[in-house]
């Protein structure tokens, strides 16, 4: 799956809600958006509200980020 970083911030927007505009402006980068909603999801906080297209995104992300050489793995826009 290629994902644009438009995509994944637009999951991670759906997925933390008001939450993401406060990540965003203390400066998290994708690996700290994709460690937060995956805490989320492990604790149950994301689990009634999800969509299961915004989290393929986010992990397809994560797999990149951290399976890879770092590298964000976005597709160009």
């Amino acid at each position: 799956m290629e994902i644009t970083r438009a995509r994944f911030e637009e999951a991670c927007q759906n997925l933390l809600g008001e939450r993401y505009t406060l990540l965003v402006n203390d400066r998290r980068v994708p690996h700290d958006l994709c460690r937060e909603i995956a805490q989320d999801v492990f604790i149950g906080v994301i689990d009634e509200k999800i969509n299961h297209d915004d989290l393929a995104v986010v992990r397809q992300t994560a797999r990149n980020l951290w399976s890879g050489d770092g590298v964000t793995g976005f597709v160009p826009e």
